[in-house]
């Protein structure tokens, strides 16, 4: 993890906010708790390989921080994570980025009976059908008796997420998963 003030100070004058020039002391703190987060949970990133049946054809993911006061949101490419009050909520934004990562690399392998299933839904919709199957199988395998529940953490609440959660609920996470991902 890494902060970027010229990325910083380009959203804050994208946002009409005034840079903060001590932000570089807080994301390092940010990204020191962040990585003994990672560390606690260090299994997370090989089981996003096994859940997903996908490999990880990048090594190294920079993810950039960035103030929250001058991000509306966190995004998966480049990976960028706005340093949330709690920093559970930021770990969960994380995997969530990263699950758009592992499949961005392998987006070619996700079938085409996954995209003619769910050819009637919008492309947003669709990925995070994936993305959320994906999460609900992580949720249960790594954090199922823990305080960290990806979705409490996650932002969930948007309407093509909302949308992606109920195809889910109806389909299942285990058969979306088995039924994305080419043989």
């Amino acid at each position: 993890m890494t902060y970027s003030h010229i990325y910083d100070m380009t959203l804050a004058n994208i946002s009409k906010r005034r840079y903060q020039k001590a932000a570089w002391k807080k994301a390092t703190a940010y990204s020191k708790h962040l990585r003994k987060m990672l560390a606690d949970h260090k299994g997370v990133l090989k089981a996003m390989e096994d859940v997903s049946k996908l490999r990880w054809k990048e090594r190294k993911i920079t993810v950039y921080l960035v103030n929250a006061k001058y991000s509306p949101i966190s995004f998966s490419s480049p990976l960028t994570l706005k340093m949330y009050k709690d920093p559970r909520k930021a770990f969960g934004v994380l995997v969530h980025e990263l699950i758009h990562n592992i499949l961005s690399q392998n987006w070619g392998s996700v079938s085409a009976a996954f995209h003619s299933k769910y050819a009637k839904e919008n492309m947003n919709v669709r990925i995070h059908i994936l993305v959320g199957a994906i999460l609900v199988i992580l949720n249960e395998r790594l954090f199922k008796d823990s305080q960290l529940d990806l979705f409490k953490y996650d932002r969930w609440d948007y309407a093509p997420y909302k949308r992606a959660l109920n195809i889910i609920n109806r389909d299942g996470a285990r058969n979306i998963v088995e039924g994305a991902v080419r043989k």
